[in-house]
């Protein structure tokens, strides 16, 4: 299921915000095959760091690391939300690459 683009706004930053813009319809299919490997390598790679970034805060929540900041991660969901959009922002552009490849030959 879709996210509102509020909640997207609420979630991501400005720049990863206008980065997961461009991978919705009409606006994914004006770029161009450079513009789409660049958009999907870094999607991919802040979806990780997001990935990461939630790995470490269930960790301190469970007390199995020390805390990266001044005190222990209490709640890590604004994190795993924001890595759900990305992957999901990711796997429309790869899905676009694909379909590219495909037609082409």
């Amino acid at each position: 299921m879709s996210t509102p683009q509020r909640a997207e706004s609420r979630v991501l930053d400005r720049e990863e915000g206008e980065m997961v813009a461009r991978t919705h319809l009409p606006a994914l299919r004006d770029e161009t095959d450079g513009e789409l490997a660049e958009l999907i390598r870094y999607l991919r790679d802040r979806r990780s760091r997001a990935r990461d970034i939630a790995r470490q805060q269930r960790r301190e929540m469970r007390g199995e690391s020390p805390p990266s900041g001044a005190s222990a991660a209490t709640d890590n969901t604004g994190t795993r939300e924001k890595g759900a959009l990305l992957g999901e922002a990711l796997k429309r552009a790869s899905k676009e690459s694909g379909r590219r490849h495909h037609t082409a030959g």
